[in-house]
């Protein structure tokens, strides 16, 4: 991405223009960056955004995962226990 020029009749001028203008882009991919985190409700939008925080919520996502499994698991258990002690 060049930075635009605008001719003026001054370097400094034109200096300082395109230095705004260049602000002016950057705010407008930071705007941009953060609607879409808005929009999509997600803090990042590929693992490169921030690989630490990636990992973190692979983790979580594993973990409840995991908790969703055992939880499960204990009531086929109780079931299983359950239809077993109905017979004796």
């Amino acid at each position: 991405m060049s930075p635009l020029l605008i001719k003026d009749n001054t370097f400094g001028k034109t200096k300082s223009k395109t230095v705004s203008l260049l602000h002016i882009q950057k705010n407008k991919a930071a705007y941009h960056k953060y609607f879409e985190q808005y929009a999509s409700e997600k803090k990042i939008q590929n693992p490169s955004d921030n690989p630490t925080i990636a990992v973190r919520a692979l983790r979580f996502r594993t973990t409840m995962i995991e908790i969703e499994q055992y939880l499960s698991n204990c009531d086929d258990a109780e079931n299983w226990m359950d239809a077993t002690e109905e017979p004796i």
